[in-house]
């Protein structure tokens, strides 16, 4: 997200609270020591708002436990489940260790499979109540969790209803590492003064920066989720669109000393080519051939439908700028168009004899 808070201006704090500023490192954020700072740096997260900007993948939603039934085949759930006295057993299967149980919910019996995880019998005890949650498989066989997550009743009952967000990670590093430092950098963050007046805001129908960062890292519901979204996905095209502006007018001061002249050559291939320019392509050569040869910066956007013609015209433009000994780049979304206008030139170039070296 470019240049995210490039219009943003932080206010004080109140008495007895800390601070923690944007440009801070993130070893600052409570409970981030050295370790983990390390593990952030490996992901490109240097500073408080590079976290802030490590935006979630997705969230997780705790909802009630269901009973497992065949409707529910592949899909994530939780299920209420009761240990079955002696199922646990674990066994090895080359590197991995395989630990097997089975559990009782409601009126099903639900097999489980761990990997790795021989502390099986210290999570999981006969007669207990638990919450599972996993995705849920149903064959001929029965029914079936793959290392499904294991909740103390009382802790699920706790995230019922709640978003809880999801991140990318590097090795060594949890999903609760990158929330509680989420959480904590928020709590200690200065007041950012939105550029956004709140009239602007209420017209607009988004609300304010500092409160997108928060609902968008620890959301309540999916519509404080949206509403964050909203709110960002807005501040980073206005940005953008800002940014492009600004670098139009900075450069718009700055005069080319030497600007490009009037060639033959473009008017040599036309005259040379087997069909006439349409007038629209006629009418956006020359207010381009036009701009080559001004002494200030030249920032145009030829728009077009599919085979309207672009590409001939961005051509003219590199014979021009070949012909005046400069040099120009054609870029291409993908691999195979951005070939496929280089054999266009090539032929191009032999065909009609042009200056162009591609």
């Amino acid at each position: 997200m470019m240049g995210l808070f490039c219009f943003l201006v932080s206010f004080g704090k109140k008495a007895g609270e800390s601070m923690i500023r944007l440009s801070d490192d993130i070893i600052n954020i409570k409970g981030v020591g050295e370790k983990t700072a390390s593990l952030f740096y490996k992901m490109n997260i240097y500073s408080v708002e590079d976290l802030l900007l490590n935006l979630p993948k997705g969230f997780t939603c705790y909802e009630e436990p269901i009973c497992p039934n065949a409707e529910a085949n592949g899909s994530l759930i939780s299920i209420p489940a009761i240990p079955i006295s002696g199922s646990i057993v674990s066994k090895k299967a080359g590197r991995y260790n395989i630990s097997l149980a089975k559990v009782k919910s409601m009126d099903k019996v639900v097999s489980l499979r761990f990997f790795n995880m021989p502390y099986l019998r210290n999570l999981l005890k006969p007669g207990q109540s638990y919450v599972l949650r996993g995705v849920l498989s149903c064959t001929k066989t029965g029914l079936s969790m793959l290392h499904p997550q294991i909740f103390e009743v009382s802790k699920y009952q706790e995230l019922i209803g709640k978003l809880l967000p999801y991140y990318r990670l590097t090795k060594g590093i949890t999903n609760n590492a990158v929330q509680k430092a989420c959480k904590n950098a928020l709590a200690g963050l200065i007041e950012i003064k939105d550029y956004l007046s709140d009239t602007q805001l209420k017209e607009l129908n988004l609300i304010s920066i500092q409160e997108a960062l928060i609902k968008i890292h620890t959301p309540k519901t999916k519509e404080e989720f949206l509403q964050a979204k909203k709110r960002l996905a807005f501040h980073e095209f206005f940005t953008f669109l800002f940014l492009i502006r600004k670098y139009k007018a900075d450069n718009m001061d700055e005069l080319i000393s030497n600007p490009l002249l009037p060639v033959a050559d473009t008017v040599r291939l036309l005259e040379a080519l087997p069909y006439h320019l349409t007038n629209a392509q006629e009418k956006a050569w020359r207010e381009i051939d036009a701009d080559m040869e001004r002494n200030l910066p030249m920032n145009r956007l030829l728009q077009g439908d599919v085979g309207s013609g672009k590409t001939i015209v961005a051509f003219l433009a590199l014979l021009k700028a070949a012909a005046n000994n400069r040099q120009g780049a054609l870029m291409a979304p993908t691999e195979v168009l951005a070939e496929q206008h280089y054999r266009s030139l090539v032929e191009m170039v032999k065909e009609y004899d042009l200056c162009i070296r591609p």
